[in-house]
């Protein structure tokens, strides 16, 4: 299985660390080198700009930052812009080996997990509501009818059609509608009145 970083969440701490420089084309520039998978630029950037703000070589050797990346001395201000260059320096590195984006992109593969965060919560908001949980066995079952319903094509119009064209015994009941009604839906109803049941009279035995 490939591991992928999130591009977009690489490119928010690349956007943090640009603050550091009194220039508004870095973050550009490290956006153009996160693209084609050379982040080891980017590091090597962060590092020489800490090294400017007043880290010298044996201060980021001590804080770890020259491998695997760590923050600032503890007494900076969480504004100090070393932190954000020390957390790039640190989130880069540990995902270097998931940030190949190029290869990525000729496999087909995608670089964000967005569109599918999109695609839950829309899948999300047709099927679900308060105190509606759906079991995994009857979750396709549930997205096949309500694609359905809401396809363009009148599916399901189609399928009473057919259903009423050739009614059995077992689909016949009393209703206080006119013509017979299959399972407590009439065809005739609108999309509007299918959410709930046709109205069945009850015949009571005295």
């Amino acid at each position: 299985m490939t591991g992928i970083l999130d591009l977009m969440h690489a490119l928010s701490y690349a956007c943090c660390a640009a603050r550091a420089w009194d220039d508004p084309g870095v973050y550009r520039r490290f956006a153009e080198r996160t693209w084609p998978g050379r982040v080891d630029e980017v590091v090597a950037a962060c590092h020489d700009r800490l090294t400017q703000l007043g880290l010298t070589q044996l201060g980021l050797t001590q804080l770890g930052l020259t491998q695997l990346g760590g923050p600032p001395p503890d007494h900076t201000a969480a504004s100090d812009p070393r932190h954000a260059l020390a957390d790039v320096i640190r989130y880069d590195t540990h995902h270097r080996e998931r940030m190949h984006y190029p290869a990525y992109r000729r496999q087909g593969l995608p670089l964000t997990s967005s569109h599918i965060e999109s695609t839950i919560k829309q899948i999300n908001a047709r099927v679900k509501g308060t105190e509606k949980f759906w079991c995994r066995d009857h979750a396709d079952a549930l997205l096949q009818l309500r694609a359905n319903l809401l396809s363009q094509s009148q599916l399901l119009t189609s399928f009473w059609t057919r259903w009423r064209s050739n009614p059995t015994g077992a689909n016949h009941y009393r209703s206080t509608t006119t013509g017979p009604t299959f399972r407590g839906m009439h065809p005739d109803l609108s999309q509007k009145q299918r959410r709930g049941p046709t109205p069945l009279t009850v015949l009571r035995g005295r």
